[in-house]
């Protein structure tokens, strides 16, 4: 077994240590790529995972958007890369993580729990009673399911997203879309995923953009319209999605997260049946005086 930290720029170790992992595949690296990012493998012991770094003016930032289960020595490796690469800001996310932790380190300026929700394909699973009548309300509206690439599919996509940050930005949750739409775009273009798609007529009432990797698939951004929600046409699509991903013998669909396990959309997603997983995140920064004076203003500005 290694007993060192190494990081290389090529692409095969993290897909292979976890094959239902879409955020440690080729097609996500090159959609990083195209957004100004290198694309980096860190191996520490029995563990791999994919990192991203990309240069700006004042921050040189490093994403790791799905942590490997942790390890002392997989941290130190992590941290040495930084001042080596005079990382300024690392995020540290766990989307479709195992369970993990994230060390304390110099620098932390936040730290969450998250959970997401994780379908088990290949097992039996137990909807719950409200989404069953959901699911055969869309039928009854005569619901279909599509997968779309074009231009205007995808248009719509981000504007029924957009519509459902809003209604929950309403209610009083947290819900901030940031650079998704550039991401998005990168993705499908690179071949990360999927658009999936709930049609009523000729309309489109709900959309989901799903990552994809070998045998694992992950729920990345989702809209519904009023007239979907009425008919119940998210709950419809997820259902659809997971029996399409069942029949090209995929073994997980990890619904995403969400920041409090009573709030309105853990309920959805756990009435699929969903598991839950717990897991953390957490931001660095570090940098001179110049480096925190400019990054403090910036945030006084954002806020």
């Amino acid at each position: 077994m290694e007993t060192d930290f190494r990081c290389s720029e090529s692409l095969g170790g993290a897909a292979e240590a976890d094959p239902t992992n879409p955020f440690w595949t080729a097609p996500y690296a090159r959609a990083m790529s195209a957004l100004g990012f290198r694309s980096f493998t860190f191996f520490a012991g029995e563990s791999a995972c994919a990192a991203f770094l990309k240069s700006g003016r004042v921050n040189r930032t490093l994403e790791i958007p799905s942590v490997p289960p942790s390890s002392e020595l997989f941290w130190r490796g992590v941290r040495d890369f930084c001042r080596r690469n005079r990382v300024t800001h690392l995020e540290a996310n766990s989307f479709a993580s195992a369970p993990a932790t994230i060390p304390s380190m110099a620098g932390e300026i936040a730290r969450r729990t998250r959970f997401e929700f994780v379908l088990d394909l290949q097992k039996p699973t137990s909807m719950a009673s409200n989404h069953i009548r959901n699911v055969r309300r869309a039928n009854n509206a005569g619901a279909v399911l599509r997968q779309a690439s074009d231009e205007a599919a995808c248009e719509r996509h981000w504007d029924l997203v957009d519509a459902s940050l809003a209604r929950r930005t309403a209610r009083g949750e947290h819900a901030f879309a940031g650079d998704l739409r550039l991401r998005i775009a990168a993705l499908r273009q690179c071949g990360a995923g999927e658009l999936f798609q709930a049609v009523i007529g000729d309309e489109i009432v709900s959309s989901i953009f799903i990552l994809l990797a070998e045998r694992g698939a992950y729920y990345q951004s989702a809209g519904t319209s009023e007239k979907g929600m009425d008919c119940g046409a998210s709950h419809f699509l997820v259902d659809a999605i997971a029996t399409d991903l069942r029949l090209r013998s995929m073994t997980t669909l990890n619904l995403g997260g969400a920041s409090d396990v009573g709030d309105g959309l853990a309920r959805f997603k756990a009435g699929f049946g969903a598991r839950v997983v717990e897991l953390p995140a957490a931001e660095f920064r570090w940098g001179g005086f110049l480096t925190r004076t400019m990054n403090a203003t910036a945030a006084l500005l954002q806020s």
